[in-house]
Formats: structure tokens, C-alpha cells, sequence
């Protein structure tokens, strides 16, 4: 999926792992993990975008969830895990609220492990 920059423009970007719902009213959302934000692209960090339509998936907005990007998690970093993030995402849309998981690395003290983490959109 190309992804928007800040200027409306078509920035591809790797993004992967979509998880997506119906809400009751008729719109679609899906998140995924996303490197078109800094410059992840490059360096490997990831992000979550939400994509919302609210016209039968003829046209999107995307937000950004994550307040930072999360380091990638080399084989440096742990040698058992070498960059696997997981099958670890999941998306609800209910109660006009949309709410996400997924993993993150963004450990405590400025660790990079793997972590729960969760968020919830207003609709």
C-alpha cells in the first residue's frame, strides 16, 4: 500500500501486518506496522498507522498511533529474536471507539525488548 506524506504526495514505505474491522457505521479501519515516518525506511524502526475510510475504501486517512518510533530489534540487540516482531497485532472497532494492540520495543529506561502495548481511537 503507497502511504501519504505530509504534503499528500505518495511516499512508498514498507507497512505490514494489516489487521483491519468494520464498525457498526459503515466505516473500515485497519493497522499495520509502518516505516514511512522519519527515516525507518532506512534504519529498520517501525511504527503503527491507522487508516480509516468512511467511504466503502474509496478514499483513506491515516494517523499515526505510536508517539515514537520503536528501534528494530537486531540480532545485536537479541540474538533470539533477530527482528522478529511477532504475529502480535490485533484491531477492534466497537462502541465508537477503535482500539489496537500490538507489540512493541520500545522497553522501560530506554531498553529495546518486547512489550504489550494498546491504544484506543475515538471513531
Amino acid at each position: 500500500m503507497a502511504s501519504l506524506n505530509g504534503s499528500g504526495g505518495s511516499q512508498p514505505a514498507a507497512q505490514w501486518q494489516p489487521w483491519g474491522d468494520a464498525a457498526e457505521n459503515g466505516n473500515l479501519y485497519v493497522g499495520y506496522y509502518d516505516r514511512r515516518y522519519g527515516g525507518c525506511e532506512s534504519t529498520g524502526c517501525n511504527d503503527i498507522t491507522l487508516g480509516t475510510s468512511t467511504d466503502n475504501g474509496s478514499s483513506w486517512t491515516y494517523q499515526r498511533i505510536t508517539t515514537s518510533s520503536m528501534a528494530n530489534l537486531t540480532c545485536a540487540i537479541n540474538p533470539y529474536e533477530c527482528g522478529f516482531l511477532g504475529d502480535y497485532m490485533g484491531l477492534q472497532a466497537a462502541n465508537n471507539q477503535v482500539y489496537l494492540t500490538w507489540v512493541d520495543t520500545r522497553g522501560r529506561n530506554g531498553t529495546t525488548e518486547e512489550d504489550a502495548y494498546f491504544a484506543k481511537v475515538n471513531q
